[in-house]
């Protein structure tokens, strides 16, 4: 697997993703989990570590003012 490629596996309660060498389980419930599922169907990868890092995440939605 390339850094272009995502591989994922979605099941009724989990989104597991394995993105650049890492694997990632994430819980399918509200709005994270849809625009998980969203941006891995659609090709948006540039999104996906946002979505999948609590701490990439937080820094991002706070603009750099809290950091993990």
């Amino acid at each position: 697997m390339n850094n272009n490629q995502v591989a994922y596996l979605i099941t009724d309660g989990n989104i597991t993703v394995n993105y650049q060498g890492q694997t990632h389980i994430i819980r399918r419930t509200g709005k994270l989990g849809d625009k998980l599922i969203s941006a891995i169907k659609e090709g948006r990868l540039d999104e996906i570590p946002d979505l999948i890092s609590a701490e990439k995440r937080i820094t991002k939605q706070s603009k750099g003012a809290f950091t993990v």
